[in-house]
């Protein structure tokens, strides 16, 4: 049976969100670990374990910087 277009976007959207959660969710336990070390007075390493973070966030862009705004038509 042939994969559609129409398929083949659907999987693909699927593997993109699945990419942001597990990325937001390794965000997330980076930012506990970076809060624990605060907790304990050490902002220091809170704030270098922090920006490990930033590593994480170019899946936003589902990997296009030319990304419409929200609500706007993909062309």
């Amino acid at each position: 049976m042939p994969t559609t277009p129409n398929r083949v976007v659907e999987v693909t959207i699927k593997v993109y969100l699945n990419e942001i959660r597990e990325r937001l969710d390794r965000a997330a336990g980076i930012a506990r670990a970076a809060e624990a070390c605060a907790d304990a007075g050490n902002v220091e390493k809170a704030i270098e374990i922090a920006l490990d973070v930033e590593q994480l966030i170019p899946i936003l862009t589902l990997s296009n910087p030319r990304r419409p705004n929200r609500g706007a038509r993909w062309t």
